[in-house]
């Protein structure tokens, strides 16, 4: 197993007779995007895992999804041109009901699907996760840089990483396309994604915006100001509506008193002749 798997079995947890003390998968512990949709959200209907082996997991191993309790329940790891994947029990009805579950076929699509892809794809990246890219043709001699999505180079350094050195990027700060340069030449660029289940919550420069969007069209807001007047007077200008309904009604009353006011000549004397 230590040929395929940075892994070591540490022994067996529960009892497969006693069906009572079962684990379940946990949605709510981070999970690879496999599981993405699969996981049922009551608990009666996601897998029961009676009785399964403890994981201790190396350097190298990438846990797919986890137990309730915190155990690894599903893990991967690269080994040169080849992944594995291991689960934490065998796929007997003594063990567990994966196999009755809803998940179990496109689970194994998506497995199979996903261990078809060569080892050296370019693959997607979340924020805040470590790189390792492997950089054909390169000695590890090289003085290769990685740039992010604002510019901002790094100098990488090579590390031993399933059995083969590549170039490290110890934390992608930053979403977009990330770029490896050998000199002035790119030699390799990688998308780098938001987790769509949480917000990206990292404040942008005030530079940045401005640079983004320009001056003229950036308007920064201190705490506590009406953000409906600003956006309605930045798009349509200053409104006059309000003066002009206050100019209205000053007119009507104005009319108003002129039709009321006491007259000094009475409607039923007559004209003044001329001479």
């Amino acid at each position: 197993l230590s040929g395929l798997l940075p892994v070591a079995i540490k022994g067996g947890v529960g009892d497969g007779a006693e069906q009572s003390g079962f684990q379940h998968l946990d949605p709510e512990r981070p999970h690879h995007p496999l599981f993405e949709g699969l996981l049922a959200a009551q608990p009666e209907d996601r897998p029961r895992f009676f009785k399964r082996f403890d994981l201790v997991p190396r350097d190298g191993l990438q846990p797919l999804i986890y137990f309730a309790d915190g155990r690894i329940a599903l893990a991967a790891a690269w080994k040169k041109q080849g992944r594995a994947v291991l689960i934490a029990a065998p796929l007997s009805l003594e063990w567990n009901d994966l196999p009755l579950k809803g998940l179990y076929a496109p689970l194994l699509h998506r497995l199979v699907r996903d261990l078809s892809l060569p080892a050296d794809r370019h693959i997607s990246y979340l924020v805040g996760e470590t790189a390792y890219r492997h950089l054909e043709g390169l000695s590890i001699d090289s003085s290769v840089q990685a740039e992010s999505p604002y510019g901002r180079r790094l100098l990488l350094e090579p590390e031993l990483f399933d059995g083969q050195y590549r170039w490290k990027i110890p934390r992608l700060d930053e979403s977009g396309i990330w770029r490896l340069w050998l000199g002035e030449r790119e030699v390799e660029r990688f998308p780098v994604n938001v987790d769509t289940r949480e917000g990206d919550l990292t404040p942008v420069r005030r530079e940045r915006l401005l640079q983004l969007f320009g001056a003229q069209r950036t308007h920064f807001m201190r705490p506590g100001e009406d953000l409906r007047l600003q956006v309605l007077g930045n798009r349509y200008g200053r409104e006059l509506w309000r003066e002009f309904l206050l100019l209205a009604l000053v007119l009507l009353l104005l009319e108003l008193w002129v039709a009321r006011a006491p007259r000094d000549v009475s409607e039923g004397a007559p004209a003044p002749e001329g001479k």
